[in-house]
């Protein structure tokens, strides 16, 4: 008789319930979709980055020159407001520098906010590349994920040029989470190339992470360009328009080189997006943010390697409570899965994909109808 998977088989199976592997990991050496304590991480990029992130108590930011300008997004800044106190903090080294900032700058357009720090100078910091981030390329990212202390993940940039949300974004597979919200996207040297800013809340991109490319804020922010041209790397920034702090509507850019074109008003049928994956070994799970931008029938496809028997479900996430409820699930022996959930609400939901036998690619797309 086949078993049904339970959500807490599954967070025994992904090692949420027991305790973690003390290995050492980096770039050569991880799992994708994973978030790592960065008292694991070997990578000497990845620890010097860390040095300069910063804790905004429910977010991340990080230090982008010596004498203090402290990157991070402009939800953040709204939350935060235009001065207050930050740490300045490195877990795996066990210092805490508390700093009082005030905001220079912010963008809603690129969801950027600069502020300094005062009274401080040499300051451990991640300078910006001021080229562009390539598809395929390694990159890192550190931050507070659910305000916890600093962790890493590792990834590829998987598109760029894309317009999510309304604002040019990169795309990458370096896992975040809640309260990685202004997070530095880094390069394999340690330079940053991207402020994560979240995932799109209106259901228009592939449900793939997404940060601001800093190539181009750095170009559009005036005050941001300058810091980039002083401690930055890479090709000279050429400013333009002073940023606002007001919201405010981006000029025409490229078509999303991946993930959907939002469907005309008149149609009843929405794609959401698709992923892709890699289940390594039975037991093996992947998480997939799916953000629904209004109640309809979500049906979320599973296609799985020949000859593997993947399962699939789907939870409902309550970001006030931190719960997840299960909402969907399906199990059979084959290695693609369908679920429909009838009369969805709006919100955030997971998609679960795990290995019930055998290893190999995957990939989830999702649709609405309403």
């Amino acid at each position: 008789m086949r078993v049904r998977f339970s959500l807490a088989a599954i967070l025994l199976a992904v090692g949420i319930v027991a305790p973690a592997s003390a290995l050492a990991v980096g770039f050569d050496d991880h799992r994708l979709g994973e978030l790592y304590d960065i008292t694991r991480v070997d990578d000497a990029a990845v620890r010097r980055a860390a040095k300069a992130v910063v804790f905004f108590g429910n977010a991340t930011g990080f230090v982008v020159s010596p004498d203090g300008h402290v990157l991070t997004n402009h939800h953040v800044a709204q939350s935060f407001g235009s001065s207050g106190a930050v740490y300045i903090e490195y877990t795996a080294g066990g210092y805490r520098q508390r700093a009082w900032i005030d905001l220079v700058v912010a963008s809603a357009r690129y969801d950027m906010a600069l502020y300094k720090a005062r009274s401080v100078a040499g300051l451990p910091y991640i300078p910006i590349r001021a080229t562009p981030a390539r598809v395929g390329e390694a990159v890192f990212c550190v931050g507070h994920p659910n305000g916890r202390a600093q962790e890493a993940s590792f990834g590829r940039v998987l598109a760029v040029g894309a317009v999510i949300a309304g604002r040019q974004s990169v795309e990458y597979s370096a896992q975040t989470w809640w309260g990685s919200s202004g997070s530095p996207i880094c390069d394999r040297a340690g330079n940053a190339v991207a402020l994560h800013w979240g995932w799109d809340a209106e259901g228009t991109s592939t449900g793939r992470l997404a940060g601001i490319p800093l190539d181009q804020a750095a170009r559009a922010v005036p005050e941001l360009g300058r810091v980039v041209q002083a401690y930055g790397t890479g090709a000279t920034v050429r400013t333009g328009a002073t940023a606002t702090t007001g919201a405010s509507s981006p000029g025409p850019g490229p078509s999303p080189s991946v993930g959907p074109s939002p469907s005309a008003s008149t149609s009843t049928s929405t794609s959401l997006g698709s992923a892709t994956g890699y289940l390594r070994s039975a037991g093996d799970v992947r998480y997939l943010r799916l953000p629904v931008p209004a109640r309809g029938d979500l049906t979320v496809d599973l296609a799985g390697a020949k000859g593997a028997d993947f399962d699939l479900a789907v939870w409902k996430w309550d970001a006030g409570t931190g719960r997840r409820t299960a909402v969907a699930s399906a199990d059979s022996s084959a290695a693609s899965e369908r679920v429909t959930v009838r009369g969805a609400s709006a919100g955030t939901y997971i998609v679960v994909v795990l290995s019930h036998r055998g290893t190999g690619a995957f990939s989830v797309s999702a649709t609405l109808r309403r």
